[in-house]
């Protein structure tokens, strides 16, 4: 593990990194003192990128139990379904309350991330793509009809997963999520004035601000 220290401006940070999560927290403020902690996620939905989540998550829960909000800006076009699930899963058990803001793109699997938060914004221009799920058919080049009803069984699958989070998160009614579900010529891609009107989204910010705890997960691993 690589620490490094700066001092500016009569302020003191340490930066650590480890695989593909960074940090950065300010030395010179009392953890009892942090009302928020902020994390940025820009990359793919992965087992490892959620894992890297989850451990932010309980290192914020357990370092500073007196913070207020944990805000977890999200710039993603989706992966892992079962991943996306998982984080949506983990955010809901936080104890501090988490707020979900869309900061850029926020699609496919990603959206069940973003659903695991009660409060959830938008920054001005970032969209949303909301679209089936879908299963590679990496098996074969030939389909057989058990292929068929494997691959079928496997995109049914995911699709519960939005079916159940997208009724909850939105005030998409069941026909409307059913053709969404069903093919990407339904799919629908959102603004931010769009996503307030289903309730996707409760509101628009302006900017990421500097807190004295934050985390960066990225897919980069140079």
């Amino acid at each position: 593990m690589n620490i490094k220290f700066f001092i500016g401006l009569s302020l003191f940070v340490s930066y650590c990194s480890f695989a593909e999560m960074h940090w950065v927290k300010s030395e010179n403020i009392k953890p009892a003192e942090v009302k928020t902690a902020k994390i940025i996620y820009s990359g793919e939905i992965t087992p490892r990128q959620v894992s890297e989540l989850i451990s932010a998550l309980d290192e914020i829960n357990n370092d500073y139990p007196q913070a207020d909000s944990i805000k977890i800006f999200i710039s993603s076009f989706g992966g892992s379904m079962e991943s996306g699930y998982l984080a949506m899963q983990a955010i809901k058990g936080s104890k501090i309350p988490v707020e979900t803001i869309n900061a850029g793109m926020t699609g496919s699997s990603a959206t069940l991330l973003y659903c695991g938060a009660q409060k959830r914004f938008t920054l001005a221009e970032s969209s949303f793509m909301l679209h089936p799920a879908a299963s590679p058919n990496i098996n074969t080049e030939w389909i057989r009809p058990n292929d068929i009803e494997l691959l079928r069984k496997d995109v049914e699958d995911g699709n519960k997963y939005f079916k159940t989070v997208y009724k909850h998160c939105t005030t998409l009614s069941d026909e409307e999520i059913k053709k969404i579900l069903y093919s990407n010529d339904s799919a629908r891609y959102l603004v931010a004035s769009e996503a307030e009107k289903i309730k996707l989204s409760q509101g628009t910010l302006a900017g990421i601000l500097p807190t004295s705890v934050a985390y960066y997960i990225t897919n980069d691993t140079k």
